[in-house]
């Protein structure tokens, strides 16, 4: 065998057919998952590491770890699932391996980065701005109008995504976990 590849898998069902992207006669290809997606972990699998969550990256790096004690140093890491997508840049790099770095992700999954670049390439596209508090919202909806919809700047399905249609609505921003935000 070949390299090992370690796999962070979260689906609970068949929806990566990792045996049909990675040849798991040729490498080792261990798995880093939770508890709920373990059974739909391929049968070739040379091994598979539970924990509570794979955006956990303390208990993802601490999984890696003992797999790599096992089967040497991964070559590449793999995360299909946009959720892991940051946890899997960070292992990389803590490893030293190939791949996409959490400075090259930013372009992908933060969203204000993402908007300054496509903005940057003279792309259309709505007004937008940091949201590190109410204050900023406030000040971009007296520049730009109300409504406006603050969002997470890192996130996936519409999670923590709030619309304010006054200055009345801002206090609704206080019931989301503090985390930066776009508006």
């Amino acid at each position: 065998m070949s390299d090992h590849i370690v796999v962070l898998h979260r689906w609970r069902d068949r929806h990566a057919h990792y045996e049909n992207y990675l040849d798991h006669r040729a490498h080792r290809v261990t798995y880093v998952t939770t508890e709920l997606a373990l059974d739909s972990v391929p049968g070739g699998a040379a091994a598979a590491r539970t924990v509570p969550a794979t955006d956990d990256l303390d208990a993802v790096w601490r999984a890696v770890t003992e797999l790599r004690t096992h089967f040497g140093v991964p070559e590449r890491v793999v995360a299909l699932n946009e959720g892991d997508l940051d946890t899997a840049a960070l292992v990389r790099e803590r490893l030293g391996c190939v791949g996409q770095t959490s400075g090259e992700l930013a372009r992908f999954r933060d969203k204000l980065t993402m908007n300054r670049v496509t903005a940057a390439a003279g792309i259309p596209a709505p007004a937008f701005a940091d949201a590190p508090g109410e204050a900023a919202v406030l000040t971009f909806a007296q520049h730009h109008g109300w409504p406006v919809v603050v969002k997470p700047r890192r996130g996936t399905a519409s999670r923590g995504v709030v619309r304010l249609d006054s200055e009345a609505d801002l206090p609704l921003l206080r019931t989301s976990p503090p985390e930066p935000r776009l508006v």
